[in-house]
């Protein structure tokens, strides 16, 4: 009877230790890294994608790099607003984690078993995904895990950004380095200029958008804008162009073949239209 008593405690005990583990609205409890940080975390913010964009599959991966592939939408996400979802998180953990394959780890959220890069939530194994795969949602993830483990350390290498030079800042998202700013075009510092013209970029990269769809040089009155469909990446500013020696149109032209050379090198999803709000 004692241990009968006992293991009922025992089982108990587990199960409130693990109902606390997923905490208020299925959230993951602190892990590793300290307080999970979520990207397109919920249903009430959704990354935007267009309508007549319906992939049967995805590969998700960064140039090169494949690290898993997706066949089906889950919790609430269409496949193509899961991809957008994932793509938008990846490009802000290559930007700021370095890529250490240490720093990726399977944690729970809910029931499902959940990939994270330090404390950025990247990716859930749902039913859906370990059916499609033929595999348990627990081994699924960790063969994501360790693709994603081996894959990060490449992407960073192949693509880390130089240090900027005194009075610059190198623009670089996904650790690829973009182009380099000299002026702070009205902004309280180059780098606060930097950031926000950064943002901009992982906006380009977030959405689904053709392939064919580019960056192009805009002539502004004195400066040259630098959009990608209805969207301002960056202007040129005649400040900008005159440390380089070069007009602003040639700025702007330079700037727009660096951004459509990033497209290919940070692998982004792909919809018909532009879609971003």
């Amino acid at each position: 009877m004692k241990t009968q008593w006992t293991t009922i405690l025992i089982a108990t005990t587990l199960v409130v230790a693990a109902c606390a583990a997923w905490g208020q609205e299925g959230q993951a409890s602190p892990g590793p890294y300290g307080k999970e940080v979520k990207i397109w975390g919920s249903l009430e913010s959704k990354p935007k994608t267009n309508e007549s964009y319906q992939p049967e599959k995805v590969n998700i991966g960064i140039g090169s790099f494949d690290m898993f592939e997706l066949k089906n939408g889950a919790a609430g996400y269409s496949l193509a607003e899961r991809e957008v979802a994932i793509y938008n998180r990846l490009t802000e953990i290559v930007s700021k984690t370095g890529g250490r394959p240490e720093s990726v780890w399977v944690g729970q959220v809910r029931s499902a078993p959940t990939v994270y890069v330090g404390p950025y939530r990247l990716v859930s194994v749902y039913t859906q995904d370990a059916t499609a795969a033929g595999m348990t949602q627990e081994a699924l993830a960790q063969k994501w895990c360790a693709k994603i483990a081996a894959v990060l350390p490449k992407v960073v290498t192949e693509n880390v950004a130089p240090k900027p030079k005194p009075g610059a800042y190198e623009v670089a998202v996904g650790g690829l380095s973009i182009l380099r700013l000299r002026d702070c075009d009205g902004y309280a510092t180059i780098k606060a200029r930097g950031r926000a013209v950064e943002d901009q970029i992982v906006l380009m990269l977030s959405d689904g958008r053709k392939a064919n769809l580019t960056a192009r040089a805009v002539p502004d009155g004195v400066n040259c804008q630098v959009k990608y469909g209805d969207l301002l990446i960056v202007a040129a500013t005649p400040a900008d162009a005159a440390l380089n020696g070069i007009t602003t149109e040639l700025q702007a032209a330079k700037w727009s073949a660096a951004l459509n050379a990033a497209l290919a090198k940070l692998k982004s999803s792909t919809g018909d239209t532009p879609t971003i709000q």
